[in-house]
């Protein structure tokens, strides 16, 4: 994670590093990752700019 400021939970945005509609070949197998609950749960790209 990467903050440049005082950390502000109302101006967080994520999203799931493996939604399909990006079309990233991370190039990893997805069994060796180690992912937080919270992280695993991210909402899809399109929903942060509704």
């Amino acid at each position: 994670y990467k903050c440049d400021n005082y950390y502000n939970k109302s101006s967080e945005r994520r999203i799931r590093y493996n939604y399909s509609s990006l079309k990233i070949d991370w190039n990893f197998p997805e069994d060796q990752l180690v992912l937080s609950e919270k992280d695993k749960n991210l909402p899809a790209f399109e929903t942060l700019f509704k």
